[in-house]
């Protein structure tokens, strides 16, 4: 039987408590909108649908504290610009600790919330949307106003 010394097995049990308490901090953060899906449409200047073509951090070694842009093809614009559909543009502002869900991968389809900055660029400005039916047939009635539609998100 292997002896270890009793300092030793204190120092490595506050370690692991220490590990295991900082990765439920880090996964169970929860995160709730504050604005429902009328103030935030109201906010961007473009909604669109697209796919996450490819990704720049803007640090590599510093990834996981940035925010970073994304090359996105645009499927469908659902509000402003219908010139951008079926291009190409970067959208900034992905992986902000400051919006819920802002995290994206390459082939990832969502529903882009965003705002116009300068030389034409688009920042990411709420939550991202995931791709489904009753996410767009909310959209649209948010934009076109209906009524009878549900706006909570």
């Amino acid at each position: 039987m292997i002896k270890i010394p009793i300092c030793n097995m204190i120092y490595y049990t506050i370690f692991l408590i220490f590990m295991l308490g900082f990765k439920s901090l880090a996964s169970g953060r929860s995160c709730e909108e504050t604005e429902t899906l009328n103030q935030r449409e109201e906010r961007a200047d473009v909604i669109f649908t697209g796919t996450v073509q490819r990704i720049y951090r803007k640090s590599p070694t510093r990834s996981f504290t940035l925010d970073y842009n994304a090359m996105v093809f645009v499927k469908r614009v659902l509000k402003g610009d219908k010139k951008l559909q079926n291009n190409a543009v970067v959208v900034s502002g992905l992986g902000n600790r400051l919006i819920c869900h802002s995290v994206v991968k390459e082939r990832d389809t969502r529903i882009f919330l965003v705002s116009r900055i300068e030389d034409g660029f688009l920042r990411l400005n709420s939550s991202l949307l995931r791709m489904s039916i009753p996410h767009l047939d909310i959209l649209e009635a948010v934009i076109k106003e209906y009524p009878s539609k549900s706006l909570e998100s």
